[in-house]
């Protein structure tokens, strides 16, 4: 027969009950602590969360402009250190201590050991970043935005321009290089965003020299910005790289009218009456125009002749009359005048092209 004491029996009920209202505070509190931490506080004054909460609001309602931060840290700092007594490791009250810290050799190392114990907050990651970005450690920036983008990748557009910033670096294309050439969640949407970038095209390109972009439309935009600066040499050699070693899973048309990567490959005009197509034997090009419809048909950039250059070229074009209107123009790259125009004639044309000035 089990027998109990009535006296340790009532104190035991009282403790669990205590620690079931103790939970309900806390499941209540935690529920409300970012909607409303002052009331969180009042309810469970222990909640560090809450605090932490309170701490950042009133740190955020004081920022209005970026040098007021230390100021409006030092207002909230006494609420993140009530938090930390509750939570020692609350990250955004860290973040306020630090950003209190006059001396800025204690706010080095405050960030640094609280960063290294949150990979997650993005307030305390985002003080981590700026602390490498103002020291110039690219390869600790970059590694630094790599942890905030694989765990905030929402904050992708905010954190591109700091990530492109460090590419601008010649010297920081080792880093990327390695930490592009394997699988990243944000890899993609960051070159798409860097592509578009005029400054970064010459960067980018040398680090697609190195890795793989994993996509032609990447490759394509990133040859023809380059082209569009003028920097046609540039341009020209990553499109060799990228046909002597093309993207995995590219289809790249192997024959003579390959369209793949204009202007290096050829520009085939493609409008509604007015279009141009290889057929279907893939040697020769089907041309469509309707009357009253002009301007160039195919176009492709190729290294300058040293000398005299000869263009030969069949055709059947019917009728014979608009012969008068077909052209072939040679421009150097730049020029909107070309140094060669000739006209065709019926059958096979022979183009006798002189040197390029």
């Amino acid at each position: 027969m089990t027998t109990y004491n009535p006296r340790r029996f009532a104190i035991a009920s009282g403790l669990l009950a205590g620690l079931a209202i103790l939970l309900l505070l806390q499941s209540i509190s935690s529920i409300n602590f970012k909607r409303e931490p002052e009331l969180s506080i009042s309810l469970l004054p222990m909640n560090g969360l809450a605090r932490e909460q309170f701490a950042f609001t009133e740190f955020a309602a004081k920022v209005t402009d970026p040098k007021e931060t230390q100021a409006a840290a030092e207002y909230a700092s006494g609420q993140a250190r009530r938090a930390l007594r509750s939570k020692p490791l609350a990250p955004k009250s860290h973040a306020i201590l630090a950003m209190a810290e006059p001396d800025s050799s204690v706010r080095s190392e405050i960030i640094s050991l609280a960063a290294s114990l949150n990979r997650r907050d993005l307030a305390l990651q985002g003080l981590w970043l700026n602390e490498k970005l103002s020291e110039g450690n690219f390869p600790a920036t970059i590694e630094a935005l790599d942890q905030i983008l694989r765990v905030h990748p929402q904050h992708s557009e905010q954190f591109f321009p700091v990530l492109a910033e460090a590419l601008e670096d010649q010297r920081t294309i080792p880093e990327f290089a390695q930490l592009l050439q394997g699988p990243l969640p944000w890899k993609t949407g960051f070159l798409r965003y860097a592509v578009r970038q005029r400054q970064l095209q010459p960067n980018l390109a040398l680090l697609r020299m190195q890795i793989g972009f994993e996509g032609e439309p990447i490759d394509r935009s990133l040859i023809a910005g380059l082209v569009r600066q003028g920097l046609y040499s540039e341009a020209h050699g990553l499109y060799a790289h990228i046909i002597e070693n093309p993207p995995v899973g590219s289809e790249l048309t192997i024959g003579p009218w390959r369209s793949a990567y204009p202007p290096f490959d050829w520009y085939f005009v493609n409008d509604a009456g007015f279009r141009v197509q290889p057929s279907l034997n893939g040697e020769t090009l089907d041309i469509a125009v309707r009357s009253g419809r002009g301007g160039v048909i195919i176009e492709k950039f190729i290294p300058a002749p040293t000398g005299a250059a000869q263009v030969r070229i069949k055709h059947r074009i019917a009728p014979l009359q608009q012969l008068r209107d077909v052209r072939l123009q040679a421009n150097c790259a730049g020029s909107g005048t070309p140094y060669f125009d000739g006209r065709f004639k019926p059958g096979e044309v022979v183009f006798d092209l002189p040197q390029a000035p």
